[in-house]
């Protein structure tokens, strides 16, 4: 599913239908600065130990608040933030991230992207969207983007 802008667009991850990275599929680019915000240690643990592994530096919170205190230490190509964080919400620290940082590709991670409305996710500076469960491919392709320095671009969210 795409929700259209005028300028840009937000990107939703394809579905795949498995965990694991496909022979055809391109590795990781490395040396990317990534921010993950999620409040579940799983997700931080296993977002991080995957990514640091195909060379990028990651720093890992658990809420919005400390997530936005790094800013004024990294400069980050991607940040992959939680919808639901204690205290500030994903929106809110999509939107801060943004405005302390424009060149940040925000990805965020829900469950609940058909309760979302599409113009407060783009007010916001949402440029893609990871939809729970997600892949490890979804992360790949998200990862590629924002090391490409490119906005996530609309892809039939079919294609896999």
């Amino acid at each position: 599913m795409w929700l259209p802008r005028s300028s840009e667009s937000i990107h939703i991850a394809p579905e795949t239908r498995s965990a694991t990275v496909s022979a055809s599929a391109r590795p990781f680019a490395p040396g990317a600065q990534i921010l993950v915000i999620a409040d579940s240690e799983e997700v931080r643990e296993v977002l991080r130990d995957l990514l640091t592994r195909h060379g990028h530096a990651v720093v890992a919170r658990a809420d919005g608040n400390s997530g936005l205190a790094e800013l004024g230490t990294w400069q980050f190509d991607l940040a992959l933030v939680d919808l639901s964080l204690p205290g500030v919400s994903g929106l809110e620290v999509a939107q801060q991230l943004k405005l302390r940082s424009a060149g940040t590709t925000v990805a965020l991670m829900t469950g609940y992207f058909d309760r979302m409305r599409p113009d407060d996710v783009r007010a916001k500076g949402v440029d893609a969207i990871l939809k729970k469960p997600f892949s490890l491919d979804q992360v790949e392709a998200i990862v590629h983007k924002a090391t490409a320095r490119e906005r996530p671009s609309p892809e039939d969210p079919d294609e896999a």
